[in-house]
């Protein structure tokens, strides 16, 4: 019982953000990220996320490509794979359930850092600053088993900073889905404390410490670059993915998994 009234509770707040998004439609924005692994110097992977007419548009542009689309009126991701021509749809409401089944397992998991992600206890310190003459805003968020910290910019834009929480929230409960990830709870706190400050990241900087005296710690770092008007490229790769969209066949998440977890054939 606990556990449907949980999802409820979840699956409501997805509504009304939904709900909200719906008067955001003419906004049109786009976020060029980097991904950094420790302290390499060269991105480990690129994404170019294009927020337009209450779509989000994510393409992978690193690796092998992937184009993953979020409906944020209707709750519904497709997830596009250009190379194998096939794309997967499911609904934000399975996404959650599954998440949702994710965090029960946490919870009785003997792995601290499993457990923590899915119900995450941070200490949050906010210091504000000025970057480049620009007025920044530096959270911490700190626990045993994970820490953030976060270069972030305040904007003017409150529809902007709905937008890019529901699409964070959205795409962490997906990502959570893909082996080897985390549960999403962690990375939700952050993006609550970001939306209620109403910031837009620059950098977060995710740590995790070494699990034993030997090990080695974690440390993944993503770089944010807002653009609030889109270019002509910009349009051409909304086209490419609405007619991958129409073209291409259907599978199964399951199916879509399995394929991409396998090398290209050339």
């Amino acid at each position: 019982m606990h556990r449907r009234r949980h999802f409820a509770l979840h699956f409501l707040a997805i509504l009304l953000a939904g709900v909200a998004l719906r008067g955001l439609a003419a906004q049109d924005f786009r976020i060029d990220t980097e991904i950094f692994i420790g302290d390499e110097r060269q991105p480990a992977a690129e994404m170019l996320t294009i927020f337009s007419q209450g779509l989000v548009y994510d393409f992978l542009l690193s690796g092998q490509e992937e184009i993953t689309m979020l409906d944020t009126v209707r709750g519904r991701f497709t997830l596009i794979d250009p190379v194998r021509k096939v794309k997967c749809g499911l609904s934000v409401q399975d996404v959650l359930q599954q998440t949702l089944s994710l965090e029960a397992h946490a919870a009785e998991s003997k792995d601290a850092l499993f457990m923590f992600a899915a119900a995450p206890q941070f200490e949050t310190k906010v210091e504000e600053a000025t970057e480049n003459g620009q007025p920044t805003v530096r959270l911490n968020l700190s626990a045993r088993p994970m820490e953030y910290a976060v270069t972030a910019r305040p904007t003017d834009r409150p529809e902007a900073v709905t937008a890019f929480r529901y699409f964070a929230d959205q795409f962490a409960r997906l990502n959570a889905l893909r082996p080897g990830n985390l549960p999403p709870g962690a990375r939700l706190e952050l993006n609550k404390v970001l939306a209620e400050r109403k910031l837009l990241p620059l950098e977060i900087t995710r740590t995790i410490p070494a699990a034993t005296p030997l090990g080695r710690k974690l440390v993944v770092r993503s770089r944010h670059l807002v653009n609030w008007s889109l270019s002509g490229e910009d349009r051409k790769k909304i086209d490419r993915a609405g007619t991958c969209l129409a073209e291409f066949g259907s599978v199964s998440f399951e199916e879509y998994r399995a394929a991409a977890a396998k090398p290209a054939v050339k």
